[in-house]
């Protein structure tokens, strides 16, 4: 399952760098905050319309007392005193440090470094989704599910 999910996530965040590059070169620098646009509104008309079709049981926001601050932090605390979401966000953390970052540099460094077109280096930045595809597609089991098992027994 987590293996599909990335399919889509991985090729989102490369295509999105492609797209991006293109859109610098041939298009305006406004495009890619102009073209999703229309894409988000519909997406918005939507779920107003499937949020008047639900029960009004289903409906119903649950109306609980005091700031949001003092609900929040108690929540927060149940979840960093359990081992394995410590371990996940650390996970989560360092991927986005060390994976994601990057990526907003690469492809301006080969532009400046290297002369090449925004969307040549974009197309670059997206073999990484190439790799991820394959990944995704020839997975059967994910390699930290042994280690997560571990964390979780203890």
């Amino acid at each position: 399952m987590l293996a599909r999910f990335l399919i889509g996530r991985i090729f989102g965040f490369a295509s999105g760098v492609r797209l991006g590059g293109f859109a610098a070169d041939h298009l305006s620098w406004r495009a890619p905050y102009r073209l999703p646009a229309p894409l988000f509104v519909g997406a918005s008309a939507a779920l107003f319309v499937l949020h008047r079709r639900l029960r009004p049981s289903a409906r119903a926001t649950p109306r609980a007392s005091g700031p949001a601050w003092q609900r929040v932090l108690p929540e927060f605390a149940s979840v960093l005193a359990r081992p394995w979401a410590r371990a996940l966000l650390a996970l989560v953390f360092f991927e986005g440090a060390f994976l994601s970052a990057p990526f907003a540099f690469v492809a301006s460094h080969r532009y400046r470094a290297f002369a090449l077109w925004l969307s040549s280096a974009g197309a670059l930045l997206e073999l990484f989704g190439l790799g991820g595809l394959m990944f995704a597609l020839f997975s059967r089991r994910p390699p930290a599910r042994s280690c997560m098992t571990r964390i979780q027994r203890r």
